[in-house]
């Protein structure tokens, strides 16, 4: 289990919305309305002059029922109590013969929800006829009150029958209007605060509009909320998933997220040979509200719908950045851990009057099974050193001639099969090399990254529209023919692959680390 407090402080007072059900504005059977909660004695009013020879009849239409059902009958001379009566029915008015005040009393319940009818009749005639719509709110506070520290505090509020409700929405207790869902056609309005502190208890407010005529048009329902600061929230229920990956610096590379509509989502990074993990980002759904510490090009991805409910982050890695990115989604009690261990490949070249030096660099190099310097001539052998851990040399002589010139491909392949390849363009003279004009005397970084495993299932591919907003240069082109030559039999992209998937930790305790931002 884990336990929260002091990790995670997100950013309050943003917008919410209103909540307008289907079917909102439309006029209903019904004369009056009534919201109330469970438990509460009730008056549905009734009220005409008195008349001789009369007849009155109190029926119950219940929620999901089809036909109507008799809660009392009375006459000039007696009281009848019908199926549908309970023992707390009576007359609101004992006097009711003389002063004309036929309103019904009961104690109520969430089943006596539906249409009451009050219908007198003199003789053959009805005189007075009145239909109320009985409903009912049910507020429930989870975790229950008071609220453990740092919990996702759930604020729900039920509405029967559902289709009574026009409009709802919560308010926090500084009156603002909260972030709110409608969950189906269930009349249930539930607004989440994530990570909640003392700061946030105090009278939360559920505020409803109901279809029909009635004298009071909102019904307010306050309900208290306080935060028990000696107890930390405690989430029990934790999935976790881990994979390797590869790909090469200043390319977009996905950092995936479990695939539920979280409620808040961190993001931590461990760099290569640090102890322990450090908070990079945070957003809070529900407050739409987000925090970020880092340096890193990152860029959190939202769901399209609700329905999709992934969370990802675009990350272009500098050369420096790799590491083991850890995605949190935290769902009421659940979390979904999704953690990636990113090998960063980079090459650059620093030359001397003698000799001009391919430098390939590469992070996680514990996970690497092999790395190589090539050239695009098959023929041609390059020799290479690595006397630094994570790094590989290469020397050409100085002036590059047209043996010399051409791509230079460094590539590094991972334990369990992944590899990616960075290419570096040496140039000659322009007799030497058949490229553009404004290529010429230039060296470009450029990047081919590939995967010889094609299993996907823990980190999705990046979407075909990624791809092609990728801004790719010519000699880059150029590199990726000369690759698929020598390597047919290996899948190429310029997008993003996963590999198999592992469990990066193999003690369950090193999944939560002090994290303070």
């Amino acid at each position: 289990a884990m336990k929260f407090c002091g990790l995670f402080i997100v950013l309050c007072g943003s917008q919410a919305f209103l909540l307008a059900p289907s079917g909102a504005g439309r006029d209903r059977d019904w004369q009056n309305v009534i919201l109330i909660k469970p438990e509460t004695n009730v008056t549905l009013s009734c009220e005409h002059k008195p008349v001789l020879k009369y007849k009155l009849n109190w029926k119950v239409k219940l929620e999901g029922a089809k036909h109507w059902s008799l809660v009392l009958s009375i006459n000039e001379k007696n009281i009848s109590f019908g199926e549908a009566s309970s023992k707390s029915t009576q007359m609101a008015d004992q006097n009711f013969q003389r002063s004309g005040n036929f309103s019904l009393q009961f104690l109520a319940q969430t089943n006596n929800a539906g249409l009451y009818s009050c219908v007198v009749d003199q003789g053959n005639e009805s005189v007075k006829e009145k239909v109320t719509l009985l409903a009912f709110v049910e507020l429930t506070v989870t975790p229950s009150n008071p609220v453990p520290y740092e919990s996702i505090l759930r604020l729900r509020a039920l509405v029967v029958p559902p289709y009574a409700l026009y409009h709802a929405a919560w308010y926090s207790p500084t009156q603002e209007q909260l972030s709110s869902e409608k969950v189906q056609s269930s009349g249930v309005l539930l607004t989440k605060l994530p990570c909640f502190l003392q700061s946030d208890q105090g009278n939360y407010t559920f505020q409803a509009r109901l279809h029909g005529n009635s004298p009071q048009k909102l019904f307010l329902f306050p309900i208290t909320v306080t935060a028990n600061t000696n107890k930390c929230a405690i989430f029990s229920d934790i999935s976790q998933h881990g994979a390797d990956s590869i790909c090469c610096s200043y390319t977009t590379v996905i950092i995936p997220c479990g695939s539920v509509l979280g409620d808040y989502i961190q993001l931590f990074w461990k760099e290569p040979r640090a102890k322990e993990m450090k908070p990079i980002y945070k957003f809070d759904r529900w407050r739409q509200s987000s925090m970020a510490k880092t340096d890193h090009q990152l860029q959190l991805v939202e769901p399209t719908s609700q329905a999709s409910g992934n969370f990802y982050f675009l990350l272009t890695p500098k050369p420096t950045d790799g590491g083991v990115y850890q995605c949190e989604v935290f769902l009421d009690d659940t979390v979904f851990i999704q953690a990636v261990k990113l090998t960063v490949i980079h090459v650059f070249a620093k030359s001397s009057n003698s000799e001009l030096v391919l430098s390939c660099i590469y992070s996680e190099h514990s996970q690497v099974q092999s790395v190589m310097w090539t050239h695009q001539n098959d023929s041609q052998q390059v020799h290479w050193d690595a006397k630094v851990p994570g790094q590989i040399r290469t020397r050409i002589p100085l002036p590059v001639n047209d043996e010399t010139s051409g791509m230079y491909i460094c590539t590094v392949k991972l334990l369990h099969g992944q590899s990616a390849s960075a290419v570096y363009n040496v140039t000659a003279s322009p007799k030497g090399i058949l490229i553009p004009k404004w290529l010429r005397n230039k060296a470009f970084l450029c990047f081919l990254c590939h995967s010889e495993s094609h299993n996907v299932s823990a980190v999705p591919l990046l979407p075909p529209l990624f791809a092609l907003l990728l801004l790719v240069p010519v000699a880059a082109v150029v590199a990726g023919v000369l690759l698929w030559r020598r390597e047919k039999r290996v899948e190429q992209s310029l997008s993003y692959y996963s590999g198999e998937v592992e469990n990066i930790y193999e003690n369950p305790d090193d999944l939560r680390h002090v994290r303070k931002m």
